[in-house]
């Protein structure tokens, strides 16, 4: 055995004793992925995706995303830049006419930085049912006022990425779930990944887990995660695999969906967040840009009552790993303990 395969070992053996730890301790249930561009070096299943029906979490079952469909809408505008169909630092209004603020470009969407808010309102609890298409979501938030003046600050905005997906489908004729289906899913053979359905017993979709209700107070019992969920929108809430997001991730990596420079533009910081003695975490174009110990790890996470995954890929030597989880916090609580194992 090489060293390069020993340390690979030597991290895939306390993955294992990690994510053992806590799924015994009940802080895990979920599905976990390591590899490198080639290979999957470790992949195992935890928990249950079904608790009414004793059904357990494979290494196939499909988790809802959250925040990570993100990734999926940056990549798309990517690849319609490169197309020259637009440019990062077009003004959103040239794309969606009725959209008040000029001032608000493409490039400010994508890296939160455009003082557009939020749609996880009483206005969405209200309408969630009959949220189906991408423009149903605009009337929860596009008239509320800019928070802030556009690329003066970085918060997070899912309303954001609604507007990029409005975008993406007053452009190409096709609504987004069918163009990042087209461009993104097929190519890359990602044939368990789609948009998510309210109805948790679609295919082996896993069901949420929660100590939280919407507003994020804490209730004593755990419950299902059914009465909050919704469709998926270029915002968030696709459903998906581990092997299909390390298919996504070797995408990225072998740059077969848009050249070198294009991935290169995605994954460069444009808004830093936090730094400190150790670590820089910052935000390209819908990925999380982070430095720890001077290693570079880009990615996202998704997190929602009852959902918590994380997707890390290590640039430097092709590193992947994902946690899709169907509780509160096991898919980052993990995180934590492997990148203290890559990036020591």
């Amino acid at each position: 055995m090489n060293l390069l395969r020993k340390i690979e070992q030597e991290i895939v053996n306390q993955l294992h004793h990690n994510v053992e730890d806590l799924a015994g301790k009940g802080r895990f249930s979920g599905t976990v992925l390591f590899a490198d561009k080639d290979n999957i070096l470790y992949n195992q299943a935890f928990g249950l995706a079904n608790e009414e029906q004793g059904i357990l979490n494979s290494v196939n079952t499909k988790f809802d995303l959250a925040s990570m469909n993100k990734m999926f809408t940056s990549v798309a505008i990517a690849i319609l830049e490169e197309e020259k169909k637009l440019s990062f630092h077009d003004s959103v209004s040239q794309y969606i006419p009725d959209f008040p603020y000029k001032e608000v470009t493409i490039h400010h969407l994508l890296t939160h930085s455009s003082g557009v808010g939020d749609f996880f309102n009483t206005k969405f609890l209200e309408k969630k049912a009959t949220l189906k298409k991408v423009s149903d979501y605009l009337p929860l938030f596009v008239e509320d006022k800019l928070q802030f003046e556009p690329g003066t600050r970085f918060q997070y905005s899912n309303g954001g990425y609604i507007l990029l997906g409005l975008i993406i489908e007053n452009l190409t004729n096709l609504s987004y779930f069918d163009y990042i289906n087209k461009h993104i899913f097929q190519p890359l053979g990602m044939n368990d990944t789609d948009t998510c359905v309210s109805d948790a017993n679609h295919g082996q979709l896993a069901i949420g887990y929660t100590n939280f209700q919407f507003d994020g107070s804490f209730q004593k019992e755990k419950t299902d995660n059914l009465s909050i969920r919704s469709n998926g929108s270029p915002a968030g809430g696709g459903y998906s695999t581990v092997k299909d997001l390390w298919l996504f991730s070797k995408g990225l990596l072998e740059n077969k969906l848009m050249s070198v420079k294009q991935t290169k533009k995605l994954i460069t910081q444009k808004e830093k967040i936090y730094s400190d003695e150790v670590s820089i975490i910052g935000y390209g174009y819908g990925f999380f840009v982070e430095r720890i110990n001077d290693r570079q790890i880009i990615g996202h996470d998704g997190g929602f009552p009852g959902v918590s995954n994380r997707l890390d890929i290590y640039p430097d030597n092709e590193y992947i790993f994902i946690a899709l989880s169907n509780d509160d916090g096991g898919g980052a609580a993990l995180t934590r303990e492997v990148r203290k194992l890559l990036t020591k």
